[in-house]
């Protein structure tokens, strides 16, 4: 039973409180699920321009932990590394390598949340979702490098092993991490609270 507010001796119902919700909100999540599953569609169609946007970023940490120069080529989305040595390699980021597939589920649901689900903010919706993606980006990086470093220090061996085992398992910690961040980026207000107007403000 809600709570009775006395008035003049008797008791009635408080005013209900007023939400949030208004048919411009509801239209301006449904645009912000549009262009989430645009993007969607535009990562799955321009993924060579992404797997060349992760090769430029794991530059820096591949040049770190190998020794000689290192380059990336946007056109092959390939980092070559120990240049300036006798054991120069590069590392061709191929789809199957890339974040993209970890990427594009991470924004369907965003974009589902934002058009169909009301429990959650869009704001808190697009933040869980940034958060996850930049997990899941760094922890790729993070693999790029040390299966350049493998493969620097042990060759071809070093490549097979750091890529097919302990690069997969870095893949799913890294996907793991990531979803738990962005989940607990989405819990952590009281969602029905966000929702309503403080009545004496």
């Amino acid at each position: 039973m809600p709570p009775t507010t006395v008035v003049a001796g008797s008791a009635v119902p408080p005013p209900p409180i007023p939400t949030t919700t208004s048919a411009g909100a509801a239209f301006g999540r449904s645009v912000l699920a549009v262009a989430l599953g645009l993007g969607c569609v535009a990562l799955a169609i321009l993924t060579p321009q992404f797997r060349a946007f992760e090769a430029w970023s794991a530059e820096p940490l591949t040049g770190w932990v190998t020794r000689g120069g290192t380059h990336h080529m946007d056109t092959s989305a390939t980092i070559l590394f120990g240049l300036g040595t006798a054991g120069a390699r590069g590392l061709r980021i191929t789809p199957e390598c890339s974040a993209a597939a970890l990427v594009l589920p991470v924004l369907a649901v965003a974009a589902f949340l934002v058009g169909f689900g009301r429990r959650f903010s869009a704001g808190r919706v697009m933040l869980a979702a940034v958060g996850t993606c930049a997990v899941i980006l760094l922890v790729n990086i993070t693999r790029i490098a040390l299966i350049a470093a493998a493969t620097q220090r042990w060759g071809t061996d070093g490549y097979e092993a750091s890529h097919l085992f302990v690069g997969s398992a870095i893949s799913l910690v890294g996907f793991t991490t990531g979803m738990l961040v962005g989940f607990k980026i989405l819990v952590s207000g009281d969602p029905v609270r966000d929702r309503l107007v403080d009545p004496d403000r």
